[in-house]
């Protein structure tokens, strides 16, 4: 049975709506416990996800302890790090107050040297430190080939990285370009409410994405990723993987774009994790890139 590894992907789970939004005097919130049940889980994650998408409005004391990335705001990127919680990938908010232990390990594990690979830890898994790094090192690239042909870059921002996070855990549910309850994955973008200043959102009875109002694509590609790769040998990987291919390269070159967001999801293939050679296995990677004319949020 494959262990599938939450580490740069969320779960849309927005049928979930809070109780506590409209809440009840004896509820008791806590950081990341936002739905006041006394857990952190995926819920709590919904929660954020409904409000950054404006469906409710949390009290203040729910967006205290929303913040769990300390920035200040209640977004997205929020609920990502629920999820990595929830997942066991991190056993600490980055709001929370660091122990000394935790402030060194945190140092040595914080390197952005390309030659860094997935076994670089102690628990010899993918972080998502790497995800993220292998995100941002993949926009680079696309950016590089595209200045070697005249075209613009590319820029990515917190809600379409989210989504693009979102549509790579989808991948493993459904390949191909719908989500997981059938519709075109264009409607990715009415769920996240994209373009906030744009009342033009796909009609919920629509099904195609020849409706969508604005320019937008979606790439996706399953790859195979050893865990002695390094970080940078593996966003070379995908690169040339969609380089490989005419009709998603054109695409991610294609000069009416300049909005990106990379997801990426890793399904560990061992089938023990606790084995003591389970680091000779590979993961399975699924990767979603989606190009836009323009970038919100």
């Amino acid at each position: 049975m494959k262990k599938f590894c939450l580490v740069s992907a969320l779960i849309i789970l927005l049928a979930a709506a809070p109780l506590t939004a409209f809440g009840v005097d004896t509820v008791v919130y806590s950081m990341g416990d936002i739905n006041g049940d006394g857990k952190i889980n995926a819920l709590d994650a919904s929660v954020i996800l409904q409000h950054d998408a404006k469906l409710i409005t949390l009290f203040d004391e729910q967006l205290n302890y929303a913040d769990v990335d300390g920035d200040g705001k209640v977004n997205a990127l929020d609920a990502s790090v629920i999820l990595q919680y929830d997942a066991r990938l991190i056993d600490r908010f980055p709001a929370d107050p660091p122990s000394d232990s935790e402030s060194t390990l945190t140092a040595d594990s914080s390197s952005t040297s390309n030659e860094t690979s997935l076994m670089d830890n102690p628990q010899k898994l993918v972080t998502p430190d790497d995800a993220e790094w292998i995100s941002n090192r993949i926009i680079q690239l696309l950016n590089a080939e595209r200045a070697a042909i005249g075209a613009g870059p590319l820029s990515t921002a917190p809600k379409a990285h989210v989504m693009a996070m979102v549509r790579a855990q989808q991948l493993t549910v459904y390949w191909g370009h719908k989500l997981p309850d059938g519709r075109d994955s264009c409607f990715i973008y009415t769920d996240y409410k994209y373009n906030p200043d744009s009342n033009e959102f796909l009609d919920v009875e629509m099904t195609q994405c020849a409706y969508i109002p604005f320019a937008s694509s979606e790439n996706i590609a399953q790859t195979v990723a050893w865990k002695e790769d390094t970080r940078e040998a593996i966003a070379n990987k995908i690169v040339q993987q969609f380089k490989g291919s005419p009709g998603h390269w054109n695409d991610l070159m294609n000069t009416r774009y300049s909005g990106v967001g990379v997801g990426l999801f890793f399904v560990d293939d061992a089938p023990d994790p606790n084995d003591p050679e389970a680091y000779l296995w590979p993961y399975g990677l699924y990767t979603a890139i989606m190009t836009m004319d323009k970038t919100y949020g």
